[in-house]
């Protein structure tokens, strides 16, 4: 239209006149933009401070949800249920036991456990520690397992029972031994301090951890409530190996808005759209989120679709990321499901 033909020959003049002052000046050097238009494209338009609270932290919300929900479910993993009461009791056991073990602010703990309720008890009680937890993945070659958790120097590492590897400084899991507590004594930590570490795949050379505070976390879960609607939370699927980061929004984006997180069997082929559009219906999750590749082979054909589309009535948002995503489709998956 006129108005950008406008704007794109005044940066053209710009552009101009800058080379005709200065035959030496770099491409790079010259701003082609005026005033009001770098003010709106920098200030109006990329205006992204909200204003969330500072100090909370998904312990706390989790907290008041235990307190507001207690027979709500939180959980479901297999035909296992546990609900916030069940669960929390849990997280204080195995708390007190990491206590006792000296666990404290600052440090760091492995988790070497497959999805399991054991995974998510784990993960929260590290956290009631004011420790950083660190996902090492249970099918990973014990060489690497080993050569991270050396990295990281934790203070110990959680497993479960059935762990085969042959690693020193172990706490064993097992959620139905857990001594249910409806209190333990706490941790203090900060808002800044560290709340998990994520390691790269190593695709570049060695693998890298990445620290994550919980500040960073609370911010994406703060976005999503208003970006989503906590509502939308009511059922949220964990759809990635634990080892990745967008398991922590899974898990935890739920619990902090009194939903349930689904923790789906590690064994079992993810990939089945029968299976995944079952989980979907029987538990009416909103939202859900995928990798492109997974999607598509989800949802990537019209055969698979017309199957299945009855199946998805509750679905509001699809979430795709991690790759490059399939224009053709997610446009094919859009026309057959307008209201996702």
């Amino acid at each position: 239209n006129k108005e950008t033909i406008d704007r794109f020959l005044g940066y053209l003049l710009r552009v101009v006149d800058a080379v005709l002052e200065n035959r030496e000046v770099a491409l790079k050097e010259i701003d082609i933009l005026e005033a009001s238009e770098r003010f709106d494209m920098l200030e109006t338009f990329n205006g992204s401070e909200v204003a969330y609270p500072k100090d909370t932290t998904v312990l706390d919300l989790f907290t008041a949800q235990v307190t507001a929900t207690p027979n709500a479910i939180a959980a479901v993993f297999e035909d296992q249920e546990m609900s916030y009461e069940e669960l929390s009791q849990k997280i204080n056991g195995l708390t007190k036991t990491l206590l006792e073990r000296g666990v404290k602010r600052g440090d760091r703990v492995v988790i070497l456990i497959d999805h399991s309720l054991e995974l998510l008890i784990s993960l929260l009680s590290v956290m009631k520690c004011g420790a950083a937890f660190v996902p090492v993945d249970v099918l990973w070659p014990e060489r690497r397992i080993k050569e991270i958790i050396q990295s990281v120097t934790p203070k110990c590492v959680i497993r479960s029972k059935n762990q085969k590897n042959h690693i020193e400084n172990t706490i064993e899991v097992d959620a139905k031994a857990i001594e249910p507590l409806s209190t333990v004594k706490e941790s203090k930590f900060q808002i800044n301090d560290s709340i998990y570490i994520i390691f790269t795949s190593g695709s570049q050379g060695v693998p890298k951890g990445v620290e994550v505070t919980h500040a960073g976390i609370m911010n994406r879960l703060f976005w999503m409530n208003d970006f989503f609607g906590s509502s939308t939370s009511s059922a949220v699927v964990q759809t990635t190996r634990y080892v990745f980061d967008s398991m922590v929004w899974q898990l935890f984006w739920p619990l902090i808005n009194g939903g349930k997180t689904i923790i789906l069997p590690s064994h079992l082929d993810i990939i089945d759209p029968v299976y995944i559009s079952s989980i979907i219906e029987k538990h009416q999750v909103e939202c859900i989120d995928l990798t492109p590749s997974l999607f598509n082979s989800l949802f990537g054909s019209s055969e698979k679709l017309s199957e299945i589309k009855s199946h998805l009535k509750s679905l509001k948002y699809v979430i795709q990321g991690g790759e490059e995503i399939s224009k053709t489709e997610t446009e094919r998956f859009m026309a057959l499901n307008p209201a996702i």
